[in-house]
């Protein structure tokens, strides 16, 4: 059941690590929690004075990383192997491959942990939570509604329209 549920939080933030966000006016919602030697996201959980990185993953190095084909298989490993948790998600971007650059890989450390406290539950209920679709129109519309999407394009940049 947790193999399933962490497949369905990476799966979600695969989806999400492209900024493939529809509504551009979105509000900032929850960011997640500040991993240690990280920076917390707008609104999220412990953030206590941490700031939001802005197109953090914009740099040269950054972006040819995230720009990668299989970039979002690589959020999905990562989210899956830390539980949802988003420092631990961070952690693990952070090493070989992809290696990305501390702030970079806060903000999807950030997303991951939005998706988990907003869209997934503790009770395992939530939109996002098997047997859900972590594209069905119930988990798009929490990722939004709780500005996680909204939320990765400001911390990350937009990837959709940067990456080739």
């Amino acid at each position: 059941m947790v193999r399933n549920l962490m497949m369905i939080v990476g799966l979600s933030l695969a989806v999400a690590a492209f900024g493939c966000s529809d509504d551009e006016g979105s509000n900032g919602g929850s960011g997640g929690s500040a991993g240690s030697g990280g920076t917390a996201g707008s609104g999220g959980t412990g953030g206590g004075g941490g700031t939001t990185p802005v197109d953090a993953c914009l740099g040269a190095t950054d972006l040819t990383k995230v720009c990668e084909p299989d970039f979002g298989d690589e959020v999905s490993r990562c989210a899956t192997a830390a539980l949802g948790q988003g420092a631990a998600t961070s952690t693990c971007l952070q090493e070989d491959p992809p290696a990305l650059s501390p702030d970079c890989a806060d903000c999807f450390g950030n997303v991951t942990q939005c998706v988990f406290d907003n869209c997934v539950e503790a009770s395992l209920q939530g939109p996002c939570a098997p047997p859900n679709l972590p594209d069905s129109v119930d988990c798009l519309a929490c990722r939004d509604g709780s500005g996680c999407d909204a939320a990765q394009v400001v911390c990350a940049g937009d990837l959709a329209s940067a990456c080739p």
